[in-house]
Parts: structure tokens; C-alpha cells; sequence
């Protein structure tokens, strides 16, 4: 069964979508022509909103967590550490960083492990992490781009 909207129709609703979502009030506003579209686009890439970044927090954008999940990890409660991670980030509603499960990362007697790496700066691995350590990375280093020497274990780049 074909659909009854052109794919031209059906690109202008996904675009409508993605608007609406980054601009609660886009949704009432109608686009005319290829070029308004291209100025809405424009005015929310300045803003920072296109990408989901928040205005005036250069270097967040596009931070990954890797919390080690290994049979060692899961052992020293890895599970705790990325959920509070999670919680951290989205209490604060951060949604530009992602969090992600990794296997052995193998730092087996410093478990748990956390490594961030956000662009621009060198991946940093964190060592026996606990709950409220996870919180204050998220603070500390993904927030306000300080490294947390408490539970700094290496760091790419360093000579």
C-alpha cells in the first residue's frame, strides 16, 4: 500500500518534527519556502539548540561516558556507578553526552571504571568510582571540564 503524502510532504513533516521538539513554539509557525527553512536552521545552529547543545557550554557537545561492565565491573557494582551517571545527567537535563556500557575495559583491580572523553581534550579514565564519585565526574569534569584527580587513573596524551 502506498502512502498517500509525497515523500516531499513527508520530508517537510520530519523537518516540522525535529523544529518542534528543539522549539516548543516552531510548531505553530509555518515554513513557505526552502529558505525559510534554511533560516530556521540557521537561527537554531547559532543558538547551539540544532546540535543539543546548550548555549555557552563549548567542548560538552558530543561527550561520551564508557563505564566498564565486565565481569569485574558488574562485580564492583558498575551497575550503581552508570545509573548514577544517568540520573546525574538527567536531573541536570543534559542530553548532549552519551552514556554507554563497555565490556572489560581492563583495569580489572580498579574496578569500577569510568572514561570520559569529551572533544577537544584527551580521554580520561577514572578508577574505583563510587556512586557519588560518578555524580561529581559529571559535575566536575563533564560539566566544568575539570579533571577529578581523586579517581584519575590515566589520561591519553600525557607523556
Amino acid at each position: 500500500m502506498a502512502c498517500s503524502r509525497s515523500r516531499g510532504e513527508r520530508e517537510r513533516s520530519r523537518i516540522l518534527r525535529l523544529v518542534a521538539s528543539h522549539n516548543p513554539g516552531a510548531s505553530r509557525r509555518i515554513l513557505r519556502s526552502v529558505d525559510d527553512l534554511r533560516d530556521l536552521r540557521k537561527k537554531l545552529r547559532d543558538s547551539g539548540r540544532l546540535e543539543g547543545r546548550i548555549p555557552g557550554a563549548p567542548g560538552r557537545a558530543g561527550t561520551r561516558i564508557t563505564v566498564g561492565f565486565g565481569v569485574c565491573g558488574l562485580m564492583a557494582s558498575a551497575d550503581k556507578i552508570y545509573d548514577a551517571i544517568v540520573d546525574e545527567l538527567s536531573s541536570r537535563r543534559i542530553t548532549d553526552v552519551t552514556v554507554k556500557k563497555s565490556g572489560c575495559l581492563g583495569f580489572c583491580g580498579a574496578e569500577p571504571t569510568v572514561v570520559v572523553d569529551r572533544p577537544g581534550s584527551p580521554a580520561t579514565a577514572y578508577a574505583r568510582v563510587s556512586p557519588s564519585g560518578a555524580r561529581r565526574i559529571v559535575v566536575q569534569h563533564v560539566i566544568n571540564g575539570h579533571v577529578v584527580r581523586e579517581f584519575l587513573a590515566c589520561r591519553s596524551g600525557w607523556n
